[in-house]
C-alpha cells in the first residue's frame, strides 16, 4: 500500500482555493487542476500535480489531498464529503480555508508579538546577572574596609553571586519555556483534535454551523447532517474524548438549540438555516475579537511579569543590601 504523504497546510489551502474556483466554473476537477498547475509556485505546483495524478488514478479527492491523521486534514476530508453530498463543495472549501487562513494569520502575529518578551527575558537576565556579579563583591569589600560585621543574610547573597552560572540560565530557560507553552497552546490541539485556542474553537464551531445549514438545505437526513457537521471540524469523537466533549462540543450550544427546535417541529428548515448561518457569522466575529484581545494582552502580560520579577530581584539582591551598606558606613561619621 502506498504510504500516506502529509501535504503541508499551506499547500492544501492553495490547492483548495483552485478547486473551489474550478467547482464554481463547472470545469471537471482533474482537467482543471492540470490547467492551473503552471500558475502555482513551484513547490505547491509539485503537490498539485501529485494530487492530479492521484485523482486520475481513481483516488477520491479527500484521499488525494487530506489522507493524513492531522485534525486539519480530517476536517478537510470531511468537508469534501459534506460539500459533495450537500452540493455545496465550493462554499464548504471557502469556509474551511477561512478558518485556517485566519488561524494561521493569528499564529504568525502571535509569534511576532512574543519576540519582545523573549528579548526582554534575555536583557533582564543579562542585566541582573551583571549587576549581582559586580555588586556583591563590592559590598563585601566595603563592609570589610569599614570593619563592619557581615550579616547572616549576606552569606546567601554570596552564594547567589557564586552560582550565577547556574540559576541565571535556569531562570532564562524557565521563562522561555513559559513563553513557548503560551505559543504552543495557541497553535496546537489535543490528541482528539480539540484546539487549545478559544478563537480556533469558535471558528470550528462556525464551520460546523455553516456545514449543517448547507446539508439541511440539501434535504439530507437530520442525523447524517449533524454527524457530517461534527466531522467537518476534524474532532475525533471517540470514547476517549467523551470527557472533553462535556467541556466543548463541535456543535455549539446555540446550534444544538436550533437542532432541537427543528426536531420538535418548532422551527422550519429555512428559518433554521438562516439562524445557523447568522450564528456562524457571530462566532466568527467573536473569534476575531478574542484573537485581537489576546494579541494585545499576551505580550503586555508577559512583559509585566518579567518586569515584576526583575524589580523584585533588584530590590532584594541589590537595593536593600545597598541601603544596609550606606547605613552601616554612615554610623561612624554620626558619632
Amino acid at each position: 500500500m502506498k504510504p500516506t504523504k502529509t501535504i503541508p497546510l499551506e499547500h492544501q489551502l492553495a490547492i483548495c482555493e483552485q478547486l473551489s474556483a474550478l467547482v464554481r466554473s463547472g470545469m471537471p476537477l482533474e482537467r482543471g487542476l492540470r490547467m492551473v498547475i503552471c500558475q502555482l509556485p513551484t513547490r505547491i505546483a509539485q503537490t498539485a500535480e501529485q494530487v492530479s495524478l492521484d485523482l486520475e488514478s481513481g483516488q477520491s479527492l479527500s484521499r488525494a489531498i487530506a489522507a493524513d491523521p492531522r485534525p486539519s486534514s480530517r476536517s478537510l476530508a470531511a468537508t469534501f464529503t459534506a460539500g459533495v453530498k450537500g452540493n455545496c463543495l465550493s462554499q464548504s472549501l471557502q469556509s474551511w480555508m477561512r478558518i485556517h487562513t485566519n488561524h494561521g494569520r493569528f499564529i504568525s502575529r502571535l509569534r511576532i508579538s512574543l519576540i519582545y518578551p523573549v528579548i526582554l527575558i534575555l536583557v533582564a537576565a543579562g542585566s541582573i546577572g551583571f549587576s549581582i556579579h559586580h555588586s556583591i563583591p563590592l559590598y563585601r569589600s566595603m563592609l570589610e574596609s569599614a570593619n563592619q560585621p557581615m550579616p547572616v543574610w549576606f552569606d546567601m547573597l554570596s552564594v547567589i553571586q557564586s552560582t550565577l552560572w547556574l540559576w541565571v540560565p535556569m531562570c532564562v530557560v524557565i521563562a522561555l519555556s513559559l513563553t513557548f507553552i503560551i505559543y504552543y497552546r495557541q497553535a496546537n490541539a489535543l490528541s482528539n483534535g480539540v484546539p487549545f485556542s478559544l478563537p480556533y474553537r469558535l471558528r470550528l464551531q462556525s464551520h460546523a454551523s455553516r456545514t449543517l445549514a448547507w446539508l439541511l438545505e440539501a434535504n439530507l437526513p437530520f442525523e447524517t447532517s449533524k454527524q457530517l457537521a461534527i466531522e467537518s471540524t476534524g474532532i475525533s469523537m471517540t470514547e476517549d474524548s467523551l470527557e472533553t466533549a462535556k467541556r466543548w462540543h463541535p456543535i455549539s450550544i446555540n446550534s444544538s438549540s436550533i437542532l432541537t427546535a427543528i426536531a420538535r417541529g418548532e422551527m422550519e428548515v429555512n428559518q433554521a438555516n438562516e439562524a445557523l448561518v447568522g450564528l456562524a457569522d457571530v462566532m466568527n466575529r467573536q473569534a476575531d475579537l478574542i484573537s485581537e484581545r489576546q494579541l494585545r494582552w499576551l505580550p503586555i502580560a508577559s512583559s509585566v511579569a518579567i518586569a515584576a520579577v526583575a524589580l523584585v530581584t533588584y530590590l532584594v539582591v541589590i537595593y536593600l543590601p545597598w541601603i544596609y551598606l550606606l547605613t552601616k558606613l554612615s554610623l561612624p561619621s554620626t558619632r
